[in-house]
């Protein structure tokens, strides 16, 4: 047999590590868009999660003339809007659970694991001017649907690392939630305790859904305080 006339190249070890080094620089360079991708992706499916809880939200109100208690007689807000959601999606499990929530799933269970697991908390909010002496005025226990000052300005669920938003009608301060609420960038204490900025903790951004049905995407910063007071009112005090 003759030899072949084709010359043969062997790579230098020089040209093999190029190889390697660009091959690794493409990588470094696709994945923060990947990664950027998969985040916009996320955040698209939180919102549509939202759009079907705000939605159960309005038509539960709607139903009963009051807002879902957030508990009441062993059960959350979560089992009392359960067979309004439209699940035909990807099941009703799903539709409760953030894709962007890194928790782990022990956190993420609402009530110590009595609950399916959850990324959302429902709006308890004091008013911002509580009326002495009337707890039936409170979100906690419902509210008269009636009650609601302008339902497509009134913020019902958002992200959060707790079944509810909202412990008192001081002043909110931004920080990093305590462990057992999975330690998310977020609300520390004030009238919406609890809301947290998965989706951007840079620019504080988060979802949420108002009493209307409708869903919005936004920026703590320039989100009125009176959003979170079904009254309308707002708080009147500096975010810091």
């Amino acid at each position: 047999m003759g030899r072949s006339s084709g010359k043969q190249h062997c790579y230098s070890l020089i040209e093999l590590l190029v190889t390697i080094v660009v091959v690794a620089i493409l990588a470094a360079l696709l994945l923060p868009a990947s990664r950027t991708s998969q985040q916009q992706a996320n955040a698209t499916a939180c919102v549509a999660n939202q759009r079907h809880l705000a939605l159960a939200y309005a038509m539960y109100s709607d139903d009963w003339k009051c807002t879902p208690p957030v508990y009441v007689n062993g059960t959350r807000w979560m089992s009392l809007l359960a067979s309004y959601v439209d699940a035909a999606d990807g099941g009703l499990e799903q539709i409760f659970v953030c894709p962007e929530d890194r928790r782990a799933d022990d956190i993420r269970l609402a009530a110590g694991g009595k609950e399916r697991p959850l990324s959302y908390g429902i709006n308890q909010c004091y008013p911002s001017r509580m009326p002495a002496d009337n707890r039936k005025l409170l979100l906690w226990y419902g509210l008269a649907a009636s009650q609601i000052r302008n339902p497509s300005r009134f913020i019902v669920l958002a992200d959060a690392g707790s079944y509810y938003i909202g412990t008192t009608i001081g002043i909110p301060r931004t920080g990093m939630l305590p462990p057992d609420k999975g330690g998310e960038s977020g609300i520390v204490e004030g009238y919406c305790q609890y809301l947290v900025f998965r989706h951007d903790r840079v620019r504080k951004v988060f979802s949420a859904g108002f009493a209307d049905g409708h869903v919005e995407k936004l920026l703590f910063d320039t989100t009125p305080s009176s959003y979170w007071d079904y009254l309308g009112k707002g708080y009147g005090e500096t975010i810091r």
